[in-house]
């Protein structure tokens, strides 16, 4: 009989600091397991599984790939317990597994019992760091960094993750000239329940120094600083591939020489609310002939879109395969005012596409009529199509019956290259509308519209209700004996 398997188990060294590791499933042999189990106290074995209130204890083999630390006690056991902990992951058998340390000190509310136990927690682990060959990223959460720290974070040979979240650095961090290994900077913004005891400091330029660089994500608190940093930059970010920054950033007057500084950027996202589209006429004007030329990914707004072809019209990008074009602001869940709508000529836009594109989505698209977007979708290669399918950014949709009056109308536009399709639909709860009836019939509908006849090479359509009290994906798949089934999964 297969055992039950749990994809991540807590093991709590202390109840009172709750330094856990979270564990993942991997094949070891059983002298391995054997060992392991030896060091587990009793209440980290009872609480490894509770199905149905009923204590099982089974022998899956795992490993510690995420080391997360997470303390709410006191500062007096935090060290004891801390140090019991590393002594146990240090172990050969274990070492080799750890990927991942995440510190999480936001439960501390004073900023000096903050950097006290960012002191001990960091000051242990760089002490023995080296002992994990395989760890490659760290996650700071409300963390005191200062110099020792980073020099010993310097030490690490290969280059690795590092995310920041509403941390304090000390103020000798700015005059170094450290040149850390990392090739991944995330730098998210503050918890709204942090601020009060995390103030806000600069951004420490000496991240954005390293030469290892190849993404960097930004959160709306330091995108701007970042973003200077970067342009006052002498060298060029030649390793750089992946860039993130919010919406807002398109609007800066240091974009363009950022941008022009990553030659090799091959991704390029703006997320969040859509800036003013006067704004973003204002800044960007006109973009360099040979602006980004190998970028493969963009999202972001429709008017950078369109400046963003519009300058490169002599010389067409080939490398560009997918794009995520943000048309609205209006986020509310409950809201329907259509008045903040398209921005800019979507339909010009769409022209002005090259035919490499093999991914499209729109975000937050308002209308979709039949004469509307998909009679204008033109792509030999378009294999993946998306409309109003994030969850993240709602807008009035089509109901059902609407949006099957659209395929029919659409039916010869749609390329026949098209394997994916995705598509946001306003509906009732399907788990407690009334009429079940007229749910199977407009569903019924959709596959037909949908059908091998329609189009023929679409193998998955995956719909995203709108619906109320929780919006719920429904992914139809073609199987091999023609049949389509449907499976209900919630986001």
């Amino acid at each position: 009989m297969p055992l039950l398997f749990m994809n991540q188990v807590t093991s709590f060294f202390n109840p009172k600091d709750r330094i856990s590791a979270e564990m993942s499933s991997l094949t070891l042999p059983f002298d391995v397991w054997r060992e392991v189990i030896q060091h587990l106290p009793l209440h980290a074995l009872l609480s490894i599984c509770l199905v149905n209130k009923i204590f099982y204890f089974y022998a899956q083999p795992f490993i510690f790939e995420h080391f997360v630390v997470r303390p709410k006690g006191q500062l007096k056991t935090l060290a004891a317990s801390f140090r019991k902990s590393l002594e146990f992951l240090q172990s050969p058998r274990i070492a080799w597994a750890v990927r991942h340390f995440h510190v999480d000190l936001s439960a501390f509310p004073h900023t000096k019992m903050v950097q006290s136990a960012s002191d001990i927690v960091l000051g242990e682990f760089a002490d023995c760091a080296s002992a994990f060959p395989n760890l490659r990223r760290f996650t700071f959460v409300s963390v005191y960094i200062n110099l020792p720290v980073l020099s010993k974070l310097q030490r690490l040979l290969v280059p690795f993750t590092l995310a920041l979240k509403s941390c304090i650095f000390a103020s000798e961090l700015t005059k170094t000239n450290l040149d850390i290994p990392i090739n991944d900077l995330r730098f998210t913004d503050s918890s709204p329940f942090m601020e009060y005891a995390t103030p806000r400091r600069r951004y420490p330029e000496l991240f954005l120094r390293t030469e290892h660089l190849k993404s960097i994500v930004a959160g709306k608190e330091y995108a701007e600083t970042a973003l200077i940093e970067m342009a006052d930059s002498i060298r060029p970010f030649t390793r750089l591939t992946h860039l993130e920054f919010p919406t807002e950033s398109c609007c800066s007057s240091h974009l363009i020489a950022v941008l022009s500084l990553c030659p090799n950027l091959e991704v390029l996202k703006f997320n969040g609310r859509v800036a003013s589209h006067s704004h973003l006429h204002d800044s960007h004007t006109r973009f360099p002939a040979t602006f980004l030329p190998k970028l493969t990914s963009f999202t972001g707004p429709l008017v950078f879109v369109n400046h963003l072809f519009l300058s490169n019209q002599l010389s067409p990008r080939h490398d560009l395969r997918s794009i995520t074009i943000c048309l609205s602001s209006n986020f509310s869940l409950h809201a329907s005012d259509r008045s903040d709508c398209i921005e800019g000529d979507l339909f010009g836009t769409l022209n002005l596409l090259p035919d490499t594109i093999t991914t499209l989505n729109f975000v937050a698209l308002p209308l979709l009529g039949p004469e509307g977007l998909l009679t204008q979708i033109q792509g030999a290669t378009l294999k993946h199509l998306g409309v109003n399918c994030d969850p993240h950014y709602y807008v009035q949709c089509l109901r059902p019956d609407q949006f099957v009056k659209c395929l029919r109308e659409s039916r010869d536009k749609i390329p026949d290259t098209l394997e994916e399709l995705t598509i946001g639909i306003q509906i009732k709860d399907p788990f407690k509308c009334k009429k079940k009836e007229l749910m199977v019939k407009q569903e019924a509908e959709i596959l037909s519209e949908t059908s091998f006849g329609t189009i023929p090479n679409l193998r998955t359509l995956k719909v995203w209700y709108w619906a109320k009290p929780a919006p719920r994906w429904v992914t139809w798949g073609k199987q091999v004996n023609g049949r389509i089934d449907a499976f209900w999964q919630r986001p």
